[in-house]
């Protein structure tokens, strides 16, 4: 099982500010009271590692089917820097709500997650249909036109051992960590381009801001074992600090290595293409680990 902390934030490139670092145990319990609601136990963990953001977990899987949920400006909510607590009903209106909704329906026990796409949301659930708020929410995603209901799930918990990274709908890339006694990350770069027969390109942007690095090495190929395959390979840590996987600083470099996929086949034929890959890759000089997806 994934643990639901580790490696879970993208943390950011220009590194943390007032607004998004951890939030102590003083200010969680300040926001609880100005909610009104008693979070989760794994949700204040993980705003104790960082107020907000994208999870590297983006996509949930319902009825045999994965939906990405956090991805672009879709980003799982924390502690907003005014601490004002903007309920679903001030959104969007709340004779609106009760018209689709029904009047016994309590919005004040919604508790929102994350407006996702802005054309969802997610919520933590204390009891919509009931009068007295239950203590342990269960997780429910609406889409707001019409506020259908899509899922729901029992538990925070439960919803986040449910997450999983996004190439399950094809939307991510494969990242390898890599450990390596080379002297550089140029050397390195020559190495891999070497091994996979790729010409991978120095560049020193910040990969529309995803990216803080002095340098990185990137390329598309438009035809690579019958897929068009798309590479980066950059240091694990930010100039600012932060870190593309905190939780695996022994990975001095990562390898991200996206296909294109439109099926279930594709993603298997791709870990299959990459575990090829990763035999070409390795020497005594360097070590190569799955990150994400494991």
């Amino acid at each position: 099982m994934r643990d639901p902390l580790k490696n879970f934030w993208r943390q950011p490139p220009q590194g943390y500010d007032q607004d998004t670092a951890g939030r102590t145990g003083e200010q969680l319990a300040r926001w609880e009271k100005i909610c009104g609601f008693k979070l989760p136990a794994l949700y204040k963990a993980q705003l104790r590692l960082q107020n907000g953001g994208l999870p590297w977990p983006q996509a949930y899987v319902h009825g045999g089917v994965a939906e990405c949920l956090f991805i672009n400006s879709g980003e799982l909510d924390g502690i907003p820097a005014n601490e004002k607590y903007c309920s679903l009903d001030e959104v969007y209106g709340k004779e609106e709500m009760e018209e689709v909704l029904g009047k016994d329906c309590r919005l004040e026990h919604l508790y929102v997650l994350s407006w996702v796409d802005g054309h969802n949301v997610l919520c933590l659930d204390y009891g919509m249909t009931q009068e007295t708020p239950r203590q342990e929410p269960e997780v429910c995603y609406f889409e707001t036109d019409g506020f259908e209901e899509v899922f729901r799930v029992p538990s925070y918990d439960v919803f986040m051992e449910r997450l999983v990274y996004s190439v399950a709908c094809y939307e991510g890339c494969w990242h390898l960590g890599i450990k390596t006694g080379l002297l550089s990350q140029d050397v390195l770069a020559e190495h891999c381009a070497r091994a996979l027969g790729i010409p991978l390109k120095r560049r020193e942007d910040d990969r529309y801001g995803w990216f803080n690095f002095d340098a990185w090495y990137g390329v598309v190929v438009p035809e690579y074992e019958g897929r068009e395959l798309r590479c980066a390979l950059s240091p694990n840590r930010f100039n600012a600090g932060t870190w593309l996987f905190p939780d695996s600083r022994e990975y001095s470099f990562i390898l991200e290595i996206d296909f294109e996929e439109t099926s279930d086949q594709d993603v298997a034929e791709s870990r299959i293409l990459l575990e090829s890959m990763v035999k070409k890759l390795r020497s005594d000089a360097v070590e190569l680990a799955f990150l994400m997806p494991e």
